[in-house]
């Protein structure tokens, strides 16, 4: 569920990821990468769950008696993260994105931008 990290000699053990405290246990932090100066490690959350929203999801929009919809949660909404590998326990949130450690890119033109999801491994390019 969590990624560690420790030295080559066994000492300094310490957990990067802890789930904030409203995530269901069974999303985990997975396919770690360093960084090529060892000093980030990229990862994403794997969500293969199931999850139910409201149709109105904004407040002044929904009423008592809203419909809601409930769907696979996967693929394109396992968000990425990058954490220093001096964190401790950072608890990565979902559904919510957190500038502090997901990544936002620049889509087309102009200054729109989304966050970044992937389906697999990700790679530190040069």
């Amino acid at each position: 569920t969590h990624l560690w990290v420790v030295n080559a000699d066994g000492s300094n053990l310490h957990r990067l990821t802890a789930l904030a405290p409203d995530m269901a246990p069974t999303f985990t932090a997975v396919n770690p990468q360093w960084s090529p100066d060892s000093q980030w490690v990229a990862g994403r959350m794997a969500m293969s769950s199931t999850s139910v929203s409201p149709v109105f999801p904004n407040p002044e929009d929904f009423v008592a008696s809203a419909w809601f919809i409930s769907g696979v949660v996967g693929c394109g909404t396992n968000s990425v993260f990058v954490l220093p590998h001096t964190a401790h326990n950072t608890p990565i949130d979902w559904p919510t994105y957190n500038a502090n450690y997901n990544i936002k890119v620049r889509i087309g033109t102009g200054n729109r931008g989304a966050w970044l999801a992937s389906c697999g491994n990700m790679e530190w390019l040069p």
